[in-house]
């Protein structure tokens, strides 16, 4: 519960800003929309054209996790942070491909780091994704496939050989499976989107199909080369 009182703070926190920041005086708010418009369908078909790259860096902001390590049973966590680098070509005016690396954790809070104590439990993936993606104005979406290493860990940093408490371990699932995403476009370089990577045939353990995934709420900046 306390982990789902703070993403609603969070995300309502991220909305009142929003808001804030989008507050203009009465007398201009009406030229400011139109030209805002304007700005936006021009800078959108400018960017999509074909042969265009984009470099592509994401926050992954809020991550849940089912994982199925070996000998744990099935565990579920959610959590803050992450990153994501990557590539997108247009090889459409309104398709492109994407290519990306990408990192999502469980931190307990959203901004800074805060202890969990002496023991508990973590959940990492690391993912490569490729991609194919289609454009309709604002709105994109993507499929493709993934490479993720899955890990569980008990983390225990007070833990020595004479301790009562569990021993830190480590477990890894190695896997592949799809990579599915939708964004929408808010201004021209910032995005806000899901990434949704479902894995299902396991590399490293019998047996191999074994159902795991990550989700992850994303804000996305794209910087076209060449500006």
């Amino acid at each position: 519960m306390k982990l789902q009182a703070i993403a609603l703070i969070s995300i309502l926190t991220f909305i009142s800003a929003g808001n804030l920041f989008a507050k203009q005086s009465p007398e201009s708010d009406s030229v400011a929309i139109r030209s805002l418009r304007a700005a936006s369908v021009s800078e959108t078909d400018q960017d999509s054209s074909k042969g265009r790259i984009f470099i592509h860096l994401s926050l992954p902001y809020l991550n849940s996790f089912h994982f199925n390590p070996v000998g744990e049973g099935v565990k579920n966590n959610a959590g803050f942070i992450g990153f994501l680098i990557g590539a997108d070509y247009f090889y459409k005016a309104n398709r492109y491909v994407h290519l990306s690396f990408s990192q999502v954790q469980d931190f307990f809070f959203p901004i800074v780091f805060v202890p969990r104590g002496d023991e508990y439990e973590s959940m990492t993936a690391n993912v490569l994704s490729l991609t194919n993606n289609h454009r309709l104005k604002r709105f994109s979406v993507g499929y493709g496939l993934m490479f993720s290493r899955n890990r569980w860990e008990v983390r225990n940093i007070s833990w020595d050989k004479n301790s009562s408490s569990r021993k830190p371990v480590a477990k890894d699932n190695n896997a592949v499976g799809l990579s599915l995403s939708g964004y929408y476009q808010l201004t021209r370089h910032f995005h806000v989107g899901f990434i949704y990577r479902p894995a299902l045939i396991r590399l490293n353990h019998a047996p191999a199909f074994n159902y795991e995934h990550a989700i992850s709420v994303d804000a996305a900046w794209k910087i076209r080369l060449g500006d």
